[in-house]
């Protein structure tokens, strides 16, 4: 945007409107913080989103990932939560004939502002009108019993999936949940892979099992993603001598 405004981007009446239009202070303190976050004037850290995106046509992969672990906390991670989710709601709306889910893992790090809070919320709210499913992970269930907006999320999520529990948080799940006692007590000694899968009023014992590309592809064990990319590696350099 503040390129836009520099005059040797502007010529003739556009540009004497736009210039004088800078000058107002409201304005002008807007351009001021968005420059910080562009190539000519920002830090290289705080530019990564002054482009444009090299992925045209995003059906064509079966899968898209977006991460921010490493944005800084305090700025650049809720501007790269804000960019992602508006960008993969808006190109995920478009097509309402097409299936499609959108996962959030660590969603309860979406309750830490009110703005990613409400859009999960509406996600959740009016996904089914596009055909998405919604699915949100969390290790922090408690999170979303604090406000409007978990509690929201948590009601328009039809099917739940309930892994080994914490004893310090088992009483609100289960009354969150309406538990039998022994389905809290289930959950406090689930084995790695068990849960509680509950739909409206049903609920079931379950066993999960991943495949090996699936663990691949998902695990965020530090050990393992070394030795993944080391075998990444091995098989790029074998196909290269083919």
């Amino acid at each position: 945007m503040t390129r836009v405004y520099e005059a040797s981007s502007l010529t003739g009446q556009v540009k004497i409107l736009i210039m004088e239009k800078i000058k107002e202070p409201s304005l002008s303190d807007v351009a001021r913080i968005i420059e910080q976050f562009t190539k000519e004037h920002g830090t290289t850290s705080q530019a990564v989103f002054d482009c444009q995106t090299t992925t045209q046509d995003i059906w064509k992969y079966p899968m898209l990932a977006f991460s921010v672990a490493g944005l800084d906390e305090e700025i650049m991670r809720p501007i790269g939560l804000f960019i992602t989710t508006r960008w993969s709601w808006n190109k995920m709306s478009r097509n309402r004939t097409k299936r499609k889910r959108i996962i959030i893992d660590e969603a309860q790090t979406f309750m830490n502002t009110p703005e990613t809070a409400k859009w999960l919320e509406n996600a959740f709210i009016t996904a089914r009108k596009r055909n998405i499913s919604m699915c949100a992970c969390t290790q922090g269930f408690e999170v979303f019993l604090r406000g409007d907006e978990g509690l929201g999320i948590l009601k328009n999520a039809t099917t739940k999936f309930l892994m080994k529990q914490e004893a310090i948080d088992i009483a609100s799940v289960r009354e969150k949940f309406s538990l039998s006692h022994g389905e809290s007590d289930f959950l406090l000694t689930a084995p790695k892979g068990w849960g509680i899968v509950k739909t409206n009023n049903d609920a079931s014992i379950f066993f999960g099992e991943f495949t090996e590309k699936e663990y691949q592809m998902f695990t965020s064990d530090p050990n393992d993603l070394v030795v993944i990319t080391a075998q990444q590696k091995k098989d790029k350099q074998a196909q290269g001598k083919d």
